[in-house]
Order: C-alpha cells, then sequence, then structure tokens
C-alpha cells in the first residue's frame, strides 16, 4: 500500500513535518531561529555530537530523524510531529504497519507514539512505543479498524521532555495488508545468541 526506506534525498517529499522549531542556547533561551524538527541523516550525522547514537544499521543507511542533540537543534520539541501524505485504503483489508525506530528515551526525552487520522485534524493515538536503549526496535501495529477509509494518514509523534534531550528516528516504513497466514521472519541465526562461544556440547 505504501512503502518509504528515506535512501532517496526526497523522502520528506509529501509528508508533514509539522511546525518550525526553534534553536535555544545550551543554557535554554530561545535564539529567534526557526528550523524544521524532522530530517534525513545517517547514524554518524545523527550522533555527530556524541548523545544520539543510533546505531549503524544498515551501515550507512538514511533515516528520519528528531535530532535534538545535533545541529541545528538543541531546539524546542516539546511536541513533534511526523505526519503521511493521505493514503487511500477504500479497497484494502487486514491493513498493518511495520518499520524501524530508535527510541531510547534517554536524557529526558518524552514519550513517542503513532496517531492515526481518518479526518481531517482528527488524530487518535494507536500506539505508544517501547523504550529499548542502544538498538533499533522492529514495530508492527494492526490498523485493520480503519480498512476502507478513504482518508487516511499516520503520523510519529516524540517530545524532547521540555528540554535538551537525544532524539527520535523512524526507518522502512511499509503498510500492507495482512495474508491469513501471515509469518515474518524478522531475524535468523545459528545458535543461541546469549551462549558463549565457547561452551561446549549442543546448542538450541
Amino acid at each position: 500500500v505504501f512503502a518509504n526506506d528515506f535512501e532517496a534525498a526526497d523522502a520528506l517529499n509529501g509528508w508533514d513535518l509539522g511546525s518550525q522549531v526553534e534553536r535555544r542556547t545550551p543554557e535554554g533561551t530561545g535564539t529567534g531561529e526557526f528550523v524544521s524538527a524532522w530530517s534525513l541523516g545517517t547514524a554518524a550525522e545523527a550522533n555527530a555530537q556524541g548523545y544520539f547514537p543510533v546505531n549503524d544499521d544498515p551501515v550507512g543507511g538514511r533515516f528520519a530523524m528528531a535530532n535534538d542533540a545535533a545541529a541545528p537543534c538543541n531546539c524546542d520539541m516539546q511536541d513533534v510531529q511526523l505526519a503521511s501524505p493521505v493514503l487511500d485504503l477504500s479497497v484494502r483489508s487486514g491493513v498493518a504497519l511495520e518499520c524501524r525506530i530508535f527510541n531510547e528515551n534517554i536524557l529526558g526525552a518524552g514519550p513517542a507514539s503513532l496517531e492515526v487520522s481518518t479526518t481531517a485534524g482528527i488524530w487518535t493515538a494507536v500506539d505508544t512505543f517501547a523504550v529499548v536503549e542502544g538498538a533499533w526496535q522492529r514495530v508492527f501495529v494492526d490498523l485493520g479498524a480503519f480498512d476502507g477509509a478513504t482518508s487516511f494518514r499516520f503520523r510519529f509523534r516524540w517530545s524532547d521532555g521540555g528540554d535538551w534531550a537525544g532524539g527520535f528516528a523512524v526507518d522502512d516504513i511499509c503498510i500492507r495488508e495482512r495474508l491469513a497466514h501471515d509469518l515474518v521472519v524478522t531475524n535468523a541465526q545459528v545458535g543461541a545468541s546469549t551462549a558463549s562461544p565457547f561452551t561446549m556440547g549442543d546448542q538450541g
């Protein structure tokens, strides 16, 4: 139905980036300069100042982020939203959203969530994301309740907690119809990931 891996230079075209945010001094005073809350970047760019250590996975890949810890922000990101283009689900059924997010919720950051809309200006929260430090997490959200909507949108919402914080990142978004028997392999490995490689004998 819809997909975006944010690798293209124009990957944010058609998205609503919300209101611009004011840059602040290290002491928290507004500078009067306003910039976009959302940008595209790599792990190296996200962690340019050492406070938003997004895992470089896949290496060199780009993603969308609200970054309060590297240029051009420290910014007032108490409530920022990234909203999708309008999607037509009128002939769709069993719709679901899949994506990856980086949400450490450290350095005073507030919650991150997913909201949806079928009527202009009205948004409903459908998921509050878990906090996972040091790793991308895979997200699956059942959107079947919105099957048939002609003007469907979704948005990511994040807060820096009203002060300086790290950031929030999202990548590899896919809106799709689920099958009757729907199995997705997200990770495959040989052996037990928590066992020492020097342990002798069988591992399951």
